[in-house]
C-alpha cells in the first residue's frame, strides 16, 4: 500500500474520532454561567483596588506638576507658581476642586521713570518729579499724573530690595494691610527722603498647557491647606510659588501680597469627583468626604526644601486631624 494511501486514512481516522470530542450546548452554557458569575463576584473586590489606583496616578500627576514647576523657576531663575484651577459648574458656579493645574510666572518688575521718586506718610504714596531749577526732587505731582494711574492695585518695592506693600485698587495713593500707616523714610526732606520705586506687577499665566488630573480623579481644595506662621490656610485662597532657590511662597490669590509658607508642610488632598461637597452635601452614597476614604492620597510638599512627597490617606495623620476641628467632621 502507497504512503499516499496510508496518509489519507490516517487524517480520516483523526478526524472522525475528534467528532465526539467537542462540548456540547449545554456544557457550553454551564461553562458561561460560571465564568459570568466569577466576574460578578470579583468586580465588587477589585472596584477599590482599581479606585485606590486612579487616585494614586492623580497624587503622582499632581507631584510630576510640582516638582517640573520648581526645576523650572531654578532653571529660569525666575519665580514660577502653579495655580489650582477652581472647577465651576454648569451655571458658572466655582467649587471646592480642581481638576487642573497652570503654570504662573512671577509678575514683571516696572522700575519708576528717571525723573520721579517716592516716599510714604502716614501711609500714603507721594511721587516727588527732579526739579532742574532747583537741582532737587522737590516738584509733587499732581494726584491725576499718569503715574498714580499706575499704581492701582500693585505692589510696590521702595529701592532694589526689601519689602513689598501693595496699593490700593482705587487710589494708588494709599497702602494697604497693616502697613497702611507707615512713613517711609522718616523725614520731611522730600529731597533726601524720597527714594528709587519699582512695581511688581501680578502673576500671569504662560502659554503651557495645564496639567489635568484623569477622569474621576480630583483636587480636593476644601482640605488643601498650609501653615502660614500659626494659622492654617486653605490652598485655595493662595498660589504655591518656587523661587530660584526651590523653597517656596506663596501670592495670595485676593489681594495679591506675598508671604512664606512655614511652621508645617503644605498638604494637597487628591480624590474623587464623587467625594466632594455640593451645598454641604457629599455626593457619594456612603457620605464620606474625601480625607476619609483610606483609598485617597496626599501630596506634601515642605515649603523650606521644595520637596514633594506622596503619601497615602491614614486615620492619624495631621491633615485630618486639621479638616476634622476646622470643618465639623468625625476623626
Amino acid at each position: 500500500m502507497s504512503d499516499t494511501h496510508n496518509k489519507h486514512i490516517f487524517y480520516r481516522s483523526v478526524l472522525h474520532s475528534g467528532s465526539h470530542d467537542g462540548l456540547t450546548l449545554i456544557e457550553l452554557l454551564i461553562v458561561i454561567s460560571i465564568m459570568v458569575l466569577l466576574v460578578a463576584v470579583s468586580v465588587p473586590m477589585l472596584k477599590p483596588m482599581l479606585e485606590q489606583q486612579r487616585t494614586k496616578i492623580a497624587a503622582q500627576t499632581v507631584a510630576a506638576a510640582l516638582q517640573r514647576v520648581r526645576f523650572k523657576a531654578m532653571e529660569d531663575n525666575t519665580p514660577y507658581g502653579i495655580k489650582f484651577v477652581p472647577y465651576e459648574d454648569s451655571s458658572g458656579n466655582t467649587t471646592n476642586i480642581s481638576l487642573q493645574m497652570r503654570l504662573v510666572k512671577q509678575g514683571e518688575r516696572r522700575n519708576n521713570p528717571e525723573d520721579v521718586r517716592a516716599r510714604v506718610q502716614n501711609g500714603y504714596v507721594t511721587l516727588y518729579r527732579y526739579d532742574t531749577s532747583n537741582n532737587a526732587w522737590s516738584t509733587e505731582l499732581n494726584s491725576s499724573d499718569p503715574e498714580y494711574q499706575h499704581l492701582k492695585g500693585q505692589e510696590i518695592q521702595f529701592g532694589r530690595q526689601g519689602r513689598t506693600y501693595k496699593l490700593d485698587t482705587n487710589d494708588g495713593r494709599k497702602l494697604q494691610g497693616v502697613y497702611a500707616d507707615i512713613t517711609l523714610p522718616d523725614g520731611n526732606n522730600p529731597d533726601k527722603d524720597a527714594a528709587e520705586y519699582r512695581l511688581i506687577l501680578p502673576p500671569r499665566s504662560v502659554l503651557i498647557p495645564p496639567v489635568v488630573l484623569p477622569r474621576g480623579t480630583v483636587v480636593d481644595l476644601e482640605f488643601s491647606h498650609g501653615k502660614t506662621g500659626t494659622d492654617e490656610k486653605p490652598i485655595k485662597d493662595y498660589t504655591p510659588f518656587f523661587t530660584p532657590n526651590g523653597y517656596v511662597d506663596y501670592v495670595h490669590k485676593e489681594d495679591g501680597l506675598r508671604g512664606q509658607f512655614y511652621g508645617g508642610l503644605i498638604y494637597i488632598c487628591v480624590g474623587e469627583w464623587d467625594r466632594q461637597k455640593t451645598n454641604g452635601v457629599v455626593l457619594a452614597e456612603d457620605g464620606k468626604n474625601n480625607i476619609e476614604v483610606m483609598t485617597n492620597y496626599w501630596v506634601t510638599l515642605n515649603p523650606m526644601t521644595g520637596q514633594v512627597r506622596v503619601t497615602p490617606m491614614g486615620p492619624a495623620d495631621a491633615p485630618k486631624k486639621f479638616a476634622a476641628e476646622h470643618w465639623g467632621l468625625s476623626e
